[in-house]
């Protein structure tokens, strides 16, 4: 039976869609602005193209209290992933981490030079005994700051690859790794994006954020279930701790963004056949008398739907 809430895209509605590999998403917006409303005149501030005024950007001094440049960056990871990876033989995700040195001293997210050069120096090494590589690289914060990377490698001229985490942790040099197979993961984009947003609900976390809103919504309502594991997560609760300024991830060249195309929504879904939805979610909007509806739905022809 059909949710009251749910929005209905009419055949002739314009929607966008983007398609990769085995996965379709196609995204409807009621109302659509194709004008920009502001332009950027410098780095602090921006003019209001309507009224003529002239603004400061906000500056805040985490990632996390931004919601909607949280949302962009994870998109635009999430397609990224999708688009460039599927799981074949010759991918790979790795896991890095920093052991303290002498002193006790390892990098913290904002230590940006120290960690490039240290993956520089991996990445000529796997070069040298394995070939050439394409990689998206996550730059990931643990609760006390310190870094980790999680990195998807794809080798190309090779029909597979097969590193342990000894040889791994060798060419590394800097801690500990671990490697995890993605074979039984079907949406890899999702499940990574969500990997190193999301954070484990435990006494630490739950003390943390318990005690007020989490990106403008109570925390029970963040509380997601990873169907492999069954540990609960707070959805978005890893992005609290990126400092402003911090980038999420990193990319070689030769990963690409998919194209994106607007065609009307019965074109959409000759793409993507008689094939239920796999996952969608509706978005209504509302402020200062305007009001907005968005639908997202993504399809997945590894994932057998009547």
């Amino acid at each position: 039976m059909k949710n009251i809430d749910e929005i209905v895209i009419a055949p002739d509605d314009i929607v966008t869609v983007t398609q990769m590999h085995h996965l379709t998403e196609i995204q409807f917006t009621e109302k659509t602005n194709t004008r920009a409303t502001v332009k950027r005149l410098n780095n602090n501030e921006f003019l209001v193209i309507s009224t003529g005024e002239i603004k400061e950007f906000e500056r805040t001094d985490k990632r996390s209290d931004s919601s909607q440049g949280i949302r962009k960056s994870t998109k635009a990871l999430r397609y990224l992933i999708n688009a460039n990876f599927t799981g074949a033989n010759n991918e790979c995700f790795v896991t890095l981490t920093f052991a303290p040195d002498a002193s006790g001293w390892r990098p913290m997210l904002g230590d940006g030079c120290y960690i490039t050069k240290m993956f520089k120096r991996l990445s000529r090494r796997l070069t040298k005994r394995y070939g050439h590589f394409e990689f998206i690289k996550v730059n990931e914060p643990h609760a006390d700051g310190h870094a980790h990377l999680h990195v998807l490698m794809r080798f190309d001229d090779l029909d597979r690859i097969s590193i342990s985490n000894s040889d791994m942790e060798r060419l590394w040099s800097c801690g500990f790794v671990q490697i995890e197979s993605l074979d039984d993961v079907d949406n890899i984009g999702a499940y990574l994006s969500s990997y190193v947003t999301n954070i484990e609900v435990n006494a630490e976390t739950l003390a943390k954020f318990s005690t007020h809103d989490f990106l403008g919504e109570k925390i029970g309502d963040c509380v997601v279930t990873d169907s492999r594991t069954g540990k609960k997560y707070i959805k978005g609760g890893r992005l609290h701790f990126y400092p402003t300024g911090a980038q999420l991830y990193n990319k070689s060249k030769g990963i690409k963004m998919p194209s994106r195309r607007r065609m009307k929504y019965k074109d959409a879904k000759k793409i993507v056949g008689s094939a239920n939805p796999t996952f969608a979610r509706d978005s209504h909007f509302e402020r200062d008398g305007f009001t907005n509806e968005t639908r997202f739905e993504s399809y997945n022809s590894k994932r057998q739907h009547s």
